[in-house]
């Protein structure tokens, strides 16, 4: 249908917080600012996208605490209650799914905070006995330590990321060979079968990690395409990306990742830019401000 999007439950992008909600049915129609539904049933709206501009509304603050002539960018209510509460000192007293520090560019004296990021060690030296090769290929002259796989100890929990940095001059490795950094893991997982596919973005630097393997589902793999073109647009307009790609479990679709492991039911990738220039990549860090960009999928096979 023109204009119309149609979604399922199992498709709904999880930042509509009605998409788990017992008031909605098979199939949820979504059409473009102005579009009229017809139903011959009692029934109504049960949310709104909150990236759609019509959707927008204006919060107006003044006081001591906030900074004259700030903006803060498009958000969702939640992110209120973290203010609120930052204002009255009690920051961290009524657990919520916002962001913590979200409004810290408008507010006058925004508190200090720990840094709760943790740099990697120095990795070992390529050629090393960490590193085994898991096809038989030669192994190129590479260095892999400004890229990181994140994988469970446990080897029923299938979550994992991969983490790069992308630069616009990298050229696309080969997707014929692997690596498998025996210190995180014992064994090469099936780097050759024939459903396997990589979910890293895949720069040269970061050649093609066993452990960034996974078997999607062929139909999410045909559709999950355009996520690498994305990727390499969005690195090819801004030179320098720090991207974070993995696979997340949220089997009632509540929008927040279960606590226990599981099959992954979505795949994510975040994009990461400085606005001016990168201080670090490892914590990522810009020079004065940074600006980011998610995407979740959830892996559906074909119906």
């Amino acid at each position: 249908m023109k204009n119309v999007k149609v979604n399922t439950k199992e498709s709904m992008p999880v930042r509509k917080h009605y998409s788990n909600s017992h008031r909605i049915g098979d199939f949820i129609l979504e059409g473009k600012p102005g579009a009229t539904f017809d139903i011959p049933f009692k029934g109504g709206d049960h949310g709104y996208d909150y990236h759609v501009e019509n959707m927008h509304t204006i919060m107006f603050a003044r006081g001591p605490a906030f900074k004259k002539y700030s903006v803060a960018p498009a958000f969702q209510n939640v992110q209120y209650m973290n203010l609120w509460l930052t204002l009255l000192g009690i920051e961290g007293a009524l657990p919520n799914n916002g962001t913590v520090g979200f409004f810290d560019s408008i507010l006058e004296k925004a508190p200090k905070r720990e840094n709760k990021w943790e740099s990697m060690g120095e990795c070992d030296n390529f050629g090393s006995s960490q590193v085994l090769e898991c096809q038989k290929m030669p192994a190129a002259e590479k260095s892999y330590c400004e890229n990181t796989v994140i994988v469970n100890h446990d080897p029923d929990d299938c979550r994992k990321a991969v983490i790069e940095v992308l630069n616009a001059f990298s050229e696309k490795s080969s997707s014929d060979f692997s690596f498998l950094n025996t210190k995180y893991s014992i064994q090469c997982p099936f780097a050759n079968h024939s459903s396997m596919a990589f979910f890293s973005a895949g720069s040269t630097s970061m050649s093609k990690m066993a452990d960034a393997q996974f078997v999607f589902p062929a139909y999410f793999q045909r559709n999950s395409r355009t996520v690498a073109t994305k990727t390499q647009d969005y690195t090819t307009k801004y030179r320098k990306l720090y991207v974070i790609s993995g696979l997340a479990t949220d089997t009632n679709r509540d929008g927040h990742a279960d606590q226990l492991a599981g099959s992954p039911t979505h795949f994510y990738r975040i994009l990461i830019r400085c606005l001016d220039s990168w201080v670090s990549t490892n914590p990522p860090a810009c020079k004065n401000t940074g600006c980011a960009r998610a995407f979740t999928f959830p892996i559906l096979d074909e119906q």
